[in-house]
């Protein structure tokens, strides 16, 4: 695998992990009046985090946060247009082969548009960080992703194999019946 299409591939992975905890209609932070507050403080928590790690200077963080909040809206915008696609056929399920080819097109297009997204985001900070401040950026940024996917989880894995396997006994191998 390129290391664009890895990049790309942990950028889809961590907008929609992001998006699940921001946008989520069950989770609290979705049901509240001040969900786009708290949207903007999480994004704005992520800009710091970046730059502080990063060792922007002022105008190097300014233009981060312009590119990083345009990507975003950009991610939004079509992570709504493939939810709205993805759920047209249940809305109607008598839909005519030609409308199902070209809801499927749609789906396609969105989807593509999203890649391009993440496209972007490579070009973009890549010409902001340069080659060695966008590889500890592409490391920040899977740390953050795991530290998510932990936090959705709920505990680390790895607590949780060692916890699961202290609890539970330990099994006598397998005996063989055999029928007379």
């Amino acid at each position: 695998m390129s290391s664009k299409f890895k990049f790309c591939y942990l950028h889809i992975i961590i907008s929609f992990i992001f998006s699940f905890v921001v946008y989520s209609p069950n989770r609290s932070l979705a049901n509240t009046e001040n969900a786009p507050i708290k949207k903007n403080q999480v994004e704005d928590i992520f800009i710091w985090k970046m730059s502080d790690e990063l060792r922007l200077n002022a105008a190097e963080e300014k233009k981060f946060s312009e590119i990083h909040k345009s990507l975003n809206q950009k991610k939004v915008s079509l992570q709504s247009e493939l939810a709205a696609l993805s759920y047209e056929f249940r809305k109607k399920p008598s839909m005519s082969k030609k409308e199902i080819t070209l809801t499927v097109k749609k789906i396609k297009k969105a989807t593509q548009d999203y890649s391009q997204v993440s496209n972007l985001e490579f070009s973009e900070m890549l010409n902001l960080l340069g080659e060695r401040r966008f590889l500890e950026y592409v490391a920040i940024k899977q740390d953050i992703s795991l530290k998510l996917k932990n936090l959705l989880v709920g505990e680390d894995s790895n607590k949780f194999k060692s916890s699961v396997s202290s609890t539970t006994k330990s099994l006598s191998p397998p005996q063989i019946i055999e029928e007379k």
